[in-house]
């Protein structure tokens, strides 16, 4: 059987007492979950104690609000942030991706949300915008598709077996939202009846580690 793309020839690490990735447990998905504002607060970080509401709980309503989804450059350049706030600040970045023409941003979103499942399709039209790298289009992704597409984060790697946490390429993607679509098609519905996202089982996970992140 071919290795499937992206991941390690490595054997994944042993398992431990607190790793929830192996978990049958829907509880203690739910939990950890359940704990993900908390773990933001304690992250420190004013910038994303106030952009993480907006970006969950916001933002995909508003790109749903559309009769066109797309996003705009205000809200891509909100996304960049949130995605720096915990972990390392790349300035370049951000000043790339505010360079963006407005009808750029909205084009490729269009591109991007309207190829649906194409995972590689979805992924070379948001990547073609200036200092817009996998993990931030994986981010713009999860806001309109969480069903499909999880947020690109090193903690969450680190915790699945096979994965190679530090590469952030479209090949490495792939890989990592092909394990958690996987990994929530096996969890047992929710305490509401819902079943898991793959965007919701990445929270689990970061949340579970303690945060941090990309």
């Amino acid at each position: 059987m071919n290795q499937p793309t992206g991941l390690s020839n490595e054997p994944p690490a042993p398992l431990g007492a607190n790793d929830l990735w192996s978990s049958t447990d829907v509880g203690a998905w739910s939990a950890a979950l359940a704990a993900y504002p908390t773990q933001v607060a304690a992250q420190g970080s004013p910038l994303l104690d106030r952009l993480d509401p907006w970006y969950r709980l916001e933002l995909p309503v508003a790109i749903g609000a559309r009769s066109e989804p797309y996003t705009t450059r205000e809200e891509l350049v909100r996304v960049v942030e949130w995605k720096m706030a915990p972990g390392v600040w790349r300035a370049r970045n951000l000043h790339l991706a505010r360079s963006n023409a407005p009808e750029e941003v909205e084009s490729a979103s269009r591109s991007a949300f309207a190829a649906g499942d194409n995972d590689r399709a979805a992924l070379k039209a948001l990547g073609s915008l200036k200092g817009i790298g996998p993990a931030t289009v994986s981010a713009v992704l999860a806001a309109h598709s969480p069903a499909s597409y999880p947020f690109f984060d090193d903690v969450v790697a680190t915790q699945v077996p096979g994965l190679k946490p530090g590469e952030f390429t479209v090949k490495a993607y792939l890989a990592y939202a092909a394990a958690l679509r996987g990994r929530a098609a096996e969890l047992e519905p929710q305490p509401d009846g819902r079943a898991w996202t793959a965007q919701e089982v990445g929270l689990a996970l970061w949340s579970h580690a303690g945060g941090k992140g990309v």
